[in-house]
């Protein structure tokens, strides 16, 4: 379910991002175009605009490890994972051909799973594919030399639990005239013809659920059909507990009754305190019955002094510290010889039920995700400037490539009323939707802001203190604001804690200015704006620290001002468009198969002669 807290906080965000706020001594309304994404489709984790690591505390999915067919499960605790050979990776895979550092399995905030190559050596692959960067599906199958992983429910995930989940179940003590089997673990299952067709008829009904909010009702429905019948799923805690919690009732049916009448008597039904104890201690099937069996069976003493019936309890799902079992009481004459194993058959068969129901559903969510992902995606596309001719006298290319499905960095060209032509790079801290839905707000603040002041200086003073005012703390905004006259090439700059950008002028590549302010929202000083004269044959570069951080397979190095200064300086007459696109190659080269771990925005402009 999604977090609908966290979701109407981001949602009032937006809307205190239209605040009015004093720009130039005018009440100024900001009232900007926003991404509106359907809050009934949309799924938000939590921690998202926290700036911490994300813990995700309710474990849905485990990863599956498959190694000739031995099985493990690793926890899906972590936000990211590196799988390697050997510790400290968070999932080990201890063989020669898994690399040190193999893999990366990360969970972004709107619970997508991605699996990236590390640089290995031997690769990670997806259905005979070589892949170095993937989101999961639930079902798929990457492969890590001869390992075979995947993302499966986990044992405690936990289906909705019926209407009558608020009752407790009253427990019965037991007198000593009835026994307790508990089968072993390597019995064999003995089922007549006649339970085979009645499994079959249970399994089919099953396979026709289409939610698993539905599986436990339907199975107490299936499992007990006649008036004397009665079907519970319990949840329990299992292991050594002296003050153990009362089991809760997942799902209750009584044979012949209707739902309304299953709630009612739900609260009053009473179940052997023996059974679940010894089910609780040791999750294995148990049958309470006056029938004594030998061979594959266990005896034990349990008794219910009331009435001649039996009680059979078997595991459905079992994790480190809980259990859902499944529960029926009947008449002592149903509990035939094969009674038990039957009643091990179902619960299997509503487990595997359960496990196709989750990845269903998970499959329809991402499906749902992903389309408005898509869309927001293209959303954020359209608002990135393609008109970019608009002065003779001024060449103008862009790049912007958000390392998710929408980014934070920022990049803005448009002309102002008096004719300058306003260069805007910014960069909002951390990634992804929460950073788009500043970057969007950002936009039409700026564009709001400039209609109204002239001096770039004054405009990013009143947007930094409406920032400071609105942004959950931690969040800030790193931008690089130009106004430049096309004819005679003054260019007014404000350089908010960005990446410095480099002009060439003169055969000389260098930074333009000096570090001095600090990021939007951020507090601190007013802002001051610097000057600078672009000539005609003069060029400038704008990027956001995508470009500068990109990391290199082999080693730590990050790409760096130098070597972008070195590509400049390469191209000293090319053309922006020439210009930009020698930068992305070189990026792209010296990442090699690693894929951009953060947004890249590349804005270059030239004074034409």
């Amino acid at each position: 379910m999604p977090n609908w807290r966290l979701l109407s906080f981001l949602l009032r965000l937006l809307l205190l991002l239209n605040l009015q706020f004093a720009i130039c001594n005018s009440l100024l309304v900001i009232i900007p175009i926003g991404v509106i994404i359907s809050a009934s489709t949309i799924f938000i984790g939590k921690g998202l605009m926290s700036g911490q690591p994300e813990q995700f505390e309710d474990v849905t999915f485990e990863l599956l490890v498959n190694e000739a067919g031995r099985l493990r499960r690793e926890p899906l605790v972590k936000p990211a994972l590196v799988i390697g050979r050997a510790a400290p990776a968070d999932v080990v895979l201890g063989n020669p051909l898994v690399s040190r550092k193999h893999a990366k399995l990360s969970r972004d905030g709107l619970g997508v799973w991605t699996i990236e190559d590390l640089a290995s050596h031997n690769g990670v692959w997806i259905d005979g594919q070589r892949v170095s960067k993937r989101t999961l599906a639930p079902g798929d199958h990457v492969t890590i030399g001869p390992f075979i992983l995947s993302i499966v429910p986990a044992e405690d995930a936990q289906t909705d639990s019926d209407s009558v989940a608020s009752f407790a179940p009253s427990l019965a003590e037991d007198s000593a005239q009835s026994e307790l089997f508990v089968t072993r673990v390597d019995a064999d299952e003995n089922i007549s013809s006649r339970r085979l067709r009645e499994l079959n008829f249970i399994t089919d009904r099953l396979a026709e659920i289409t939610a698993s909010g539905d599986l436990y009702r339907e199975a107490c429905r299936r499992t007990a059909r006649q008036p004397d019948e009665t079907s519970l799923i319990l949840h329990l805690q299992t292991g050594e507990h002296e003050d153990r919690k009362p089991p809760e009732i997942l799902a209750f049916h009584r044979g012949g009754a209707s739902p309304t009448d299953d709630k009612a008597q739900a609260g009053g039904f009473r179940i052997s305190r023996r059974v679940i104890e010894a089910v609780a201690r040791n999750p294995q099937p148990v049958q309470a019955s006056n029938l004594r069996f030998s061979g594959s069976h266990l005896q034990l003493t349990l008794t219910d002094d009331e009435k001649p019936r039996a009680v059979l309890c078997v595991p459905i799902t079992v994790d480190d510290d809980s259990a859902d079992v499944l529960y029926l009481d009947v008449p002592a004459e149903q509990a035939g010889t094969d009674a038990l194993d039957f009643a091990r058959a179902i619960g299997r068969q509503v487990n595997f039920a359960r496990k196709s129901l989750l990845l269903a559903e998970e499959t329809a969510r991402r499906r749902i995700i992903d389309h408005q992902l898509e869309m927001a995606r293209e959303i954020q596309s359209n608002m990135v400037p393609t008109k970019l001719d608009l002065s003779a006298s001024v060449d103008l290319a862009l790049l912007c490539e958000p390392a998710m499905w929408v980014g934070g960095d920022h990049c803005d060209v448009w002309s102002l009323a008096d004719g300058r032509i306003a260069l805007v790079v910014g960069d909002v801290s951390g990634k992804g939707l929460p950073a788009a839905m500043v970057m969007t707000n950002l936009q039409a603040a700026l564009r709001t802001a400039l209609d109204f002041c002239p001096d770039p200086a004054q405009a990013l003073t009143h947007v930094s203190r409406h920032l400071e005012k609105h942004m959950p703390l931690g969040i800030f905004v790193t931008l690089f604001l130009g106004l430049l006259h096309p004819e005679s090439g003054r260019l007014n700059y404000v350089n908010a804690g960005h990446v410095m950008p480099l002009l060439a002028s003169g055969g000389k590549v260098g930074e333009l200015g000096v570090p001095r302010h600090m990021p939007l929202g951020l507090g601190g000083p007013e802002y001051a704006s610097d000057t600078a004269d672009i000539t005609p044959g003069d060029a400038m570069i704008i990027v956001t620290d995508g470009v500068t951080e990109a990391k290199s397979p082999n080693t730590d190095d990050e790409f760096g001002m130098q070597r972008l200064q070195s590509v400049f300086e390469a191209a000293p007459s090319a053309a922006s468009g020439d210009l930009v696109g020698a930068v992305a190659q070189a990026i792209q080269n010296f990442r090699g198969p690693l894929k951009q771990h953060d947004d890249v925005t590349i804005l270059a402009l030239r004074i034409r002669q």
